[in-house]
């Protein structure tokens, strides 16, 4: 079982991200802002931090930064929509961002994404 970290801002993709990783065993804090994140890793450090790349009008790259930071062994996957840093440049810009799925995505890849990263990618604190 693996404890996730969602930070999604649209309420509806939120629930069914954390339903879904929910409905195959995995446990799930669900955040709709950068700073409830930042927040919520200053106390704990989940085995995998999910993201959307834009949240509202800023980009969640803090939040990444502030994992980088706090638990460098901690893997990041980003889950976007937005057409930015569409050729990789993601994974310079942040040394935690492991893997990158572009919206709208499959809740099957999505799961099998997730847990993929969960075994083969450890936080240290897990």
């Amino acid at each position: 079982m693996a404890h996730v970290l969602v930070l999604e801002d649209d309420p509806g993709l939120r629930l069914v991200f954390a339903e879904a990783l929910r409905r195959q065993g995995d446990r799930v804090d669900a955040v709709g802002s950068c700073a409830e994140a930042i927040a919520y890793l200053r106390c704990v450090c989940p085995s995998l931090v999910v993201l959307d790349l834009k949240i509202g009008s800023e980009l969640s790259l803090s939040v990444a930064d502030y994992a980088a930071l706090r638990y460098p062994q901690l893997p990041v996957l980003c889950v976007t929509g937005c057409g930015m840093f569409a050729h990789g440049e993601l994974f310079a810009l942040s040394p935690n961002i492991s893997c990158v799925l572009r919206k709208p995505v499959s809740i099957q890849d999505f799961r099998s994404t997730v847990q993929h990263m969960c075994t083969t990618l450890r936080c240290a604190a897990s």
